[in-house]
């Protein structure tokens, strides 16, 4: 079975640590499981990168972690 493919924007990653926002957090972290267990295929734009790049430490090494 072909895995679902999934487009990421930076606006996730950030989810992952949202503690203002603990629902979007608790979420996002369930999805991220998912997504280390294989569930799922993840595509991520240069965008991406670009953005996390522009965050300042530890908030870059950390999203780039994820």
């Amino acid at each position: 079975m072909k895995k679902i493919r999934l487009y990421l924007d930076t606006s996730v990653i950030s989810h992952l640590e949202s503690l203002d926002t603990p629902e979007k957090m608790q979420e996002t972290l369930a999805l991220w499981e998912d997504i280390k267990a294989g569930k799922y295929e993840i595509v991520l734009s240069g965008v991406v990168f670009e953005e996390i790049e522009k965050c300042e430490q530890p908030n870059n090494k950390r999203c780039m972690n994820f």
